[in-house]
């Protein structure tokens, strides 16, 4: 009854907050930032009905104040306040704020769904934990539990952890671990116990992406031996055949055959679906995607219609299409084109009367003060907070103004990535920096769609970005193909920080773009593959993985980050030719090879 009460109210609060004047916005705001700079030491009533609410800025107050009251150890407002959140740490100081208050028995019950993972948590966590293995409510089963989930996510680092909680620490079994670690085939010294099913399994699995020849022999000693159990032994098999079905081997089938129905999962049944797409078995299709939860979605629905149509069974074929060719995204562009139709553009234009932000101007001369002055970061933090709560019409204003006043895309493309502003395609997919695209793309002889397509996908039209691989700026081109790529076409290059400079950085992308498609005969996806995965990978697959179709040869490469990569690339491609008023088509990427 609480929780309904607090759903309604938050509702309400909701319903209120979205239909307020410019100026209360703007009061309403105010005090937000107010608080959040400075805490209030003792809360007024003002304040704790703020909190109260569940708008984005009520929850982004309610839980700074939760983190300052954990801090100062206020477990008995922590209670009060606490609502429901995906914050893993406030969810922990919860729990610790349940014991602290004399409800041991709630604090724990709900501490063993946190306990069990693969991953390691937060401090807050941490400190939970500990407190859990030392009440009588902990059981010892729960640490072989986690340590079992932490293998299976290759954490080797929280199982050896794990093994020293026992009551009576397993200091052996960590030595064996990273003795396994090291040397996967130690595994045969190892005496049977239920506990070494899970060390088996991990040391398996870890043989066959080595020597597959000799994880499959030492599976067939053990299971002779009768070492694993059923579980283990099916996990093990899954592995296999998952493994298999991915690097294209020819027994891959086999080996899905010797999985029982019960120990399927979703990523199990994808990857015989898409074996059956390798193999052209049409019929099995159909089969595996009836017996998949996930068959509503769009990537299986399409590739129902295409096993319905290779059946002969045009009609029901046809049925799926159209309701696929709706959708403004990959598989519906695909979709269309079985159709013969022209693809669907749902397109609203954006608010670009800046008039409506007349009530917000002390906001706006703020954020543009900062973005002015390289404050990059306390510009965007402002607009995130001042965007949450706004209505429609004035937030495609704001994102509007800082694509045309700020010229700052890459924010602007942020902001619009939302279900409000979903449609707003001149917001969502800017044509921006258009003199250096198509002064790169003309000299390059590079599709300018394409150019922009890239940029959407690498970057989403942020300049000074880096990803977690070390590629810098709009294209995201790593430091070394920079000097490779600008030595070869005498493109000056004094240092990487060059490379935040939206002129160079489309020079230097887009002539790479150029010597990938020299390399792979100016086929749009595999140019596309070769930018994101490698171009020697991309040899790789072309020789292991034999293209066919292309949209089959792109749902069965087996990485993921690729095939998302290429069906993005795809889908932008077809929007930039919307927005540049060209013709939509996709003829050149569904070239086959």
């Amino acid at each position: 009854m609480k929780k309904l009460i607090i759903l309604l109210c938050g509702l309400f609060w909701s319903m209120t907050v979205f239909s307020l004047s410019g100026q209360e916005y703007m009061n309403r705001f105010n005090a937000y930032m107010q608080w959040s700079q400075q805490l209030p030491s003792t809360p007024g009533p003002d304040f704790i009905e703020f909190i109260k609410g569940t708008t984005p800025l009520s929850n982004k107050l309610r839980n700074r104040w939760l983190y300052e009251l954990a801090r100062t150890k206020d477990w008995s407002n922590y209670n009060a306040y606490y609502q429901p959140t995906e914050d893993i740490t406030l969810v922990c100081f919860d729990r610790i704020a349940q014991f602290h208050l004399g409800l041991e028995k709630e604090a724990f019950d709900g501490t063993t769904e946190l306990w069990l993972t693969g991953s390691s948590r937060p401090q807050a966590c941490n400190v939970l934990f500990d407190m859990f293995l030392k009440s009588k409510y902990f059981k010892q089963k729960l640490i072989t539990q986690r340590i079992a989930l932490a293998l299976k996510k290759r954490n080797v680092h929280l199982a050896a952890y794990l093994l020293k909680q026992y009551k009576e620490p397993h200091l052996s079994d960590v030595k064996t671990l990273i003795s396994i670690y090291g040397n996967p085939a130690s595994i045969s010294k190892l005496p049977t116990s239920s506990f070494n099913n899970d060390l088996y399994l991990y040391a398996l699995k870890r043989m066959v992406s080595v020597n597959m020849d000799q994880a499959l022999k030492m599976w067939r000693k053990i299971k002779d031996k009768k070492i694993l159990d059923e579980a283990h032994e099916q996990a093990f098999l899954a592995h296999v055949a998952l493994y298999k079905a991915m690097r294209n081997n020819e027994d891959a089938r086999e080996w899905f055959a010797k999985v029982k129905p019960q120990y399927y999962n979703d990523a199990l049944l994808d990857w015989e679906i898409r074996l059956a797409l390798k193999q052209h078995d049409w019929k099995h299709v159909v089969q595996l995607i009836s017996d998949s939860k996930n068959k509503t979605e769009p990537c299986w629905q399409y590739w129902l219609a295409r096993a319905l149509e290779k059946q002969g069974k045009i009609s029901e074929a046809k049925t799926i299409y159209e309701s696929l060719a709706k959708n403004r995204q990959y598989y519906g562009f695909l979709a269309s084109i079985r159709l013969k139709i022209k693809p669907s553009f749902e397109n609203e234009k954006p608010t670009t009367n800046i008039d409506v932000l007349k009530p917000y101007q002390s906001v706006t001369e703020q954020v543009k003060t900062l973005y002015q002055t390289k404050q990059d970061l306390q510009a965007s933090r402002l607009l995130n907070d001042f965007i949450s709560e706004l209505p429609k019409e004035e937030a495609s204003a704001l994102v509007y103004w800082i694509a045309s006043e700020l010229k700052w895309h890459g924010k602007s493309v942020v902001l619009s990535n939302n279900e409000t502003l979903n449609n707003q395609l001149t917001l969502r997919f800017p044509l921006a920096y258009r003199s250096s695209v198509q002064r790169y793309s003309k000299k390059y002889t590079v599709p300018l769609e394409l150019v922009y397509a890239i940029i959407r996908q690498e970057s989403g039209f942020r300049e000074n970005v880096v990803s977690s691989a070390g590629a810098l700026g709009l294209m995201q081109v790593m430091p070394q193909t920079a000097r490779m790529v600008s030595k070869n076409d005498k493109i000056p290059l004094g240092n990487q920080k060059q490379l935040f400079q939206s002129q160079k950085n489309i020079n230097i992308g887009v002539a790479y773009l150029k010597q990938l498609s020299k390399r792979f005969d100016n086929h749009p996806i595999l140019v596309a593959a070769a930018y994101n995965a490698g171009p020697r990978q991309v040899v790789y697959w072309l020789k292991t993985h034999p293209p066919k179709q292309i949209d089959l040869w792109i749902e069965t490469l087996p990485w993921q980050e690729t095939r998302n990569y290429l069906k993005n690339v795809m889908a932008f491609y077809v929007v930039y030719q919307y927005r540049l008023h060209h013709k939509a088509d996709l003829g050149n990427f569904l070239t086959p090879l």
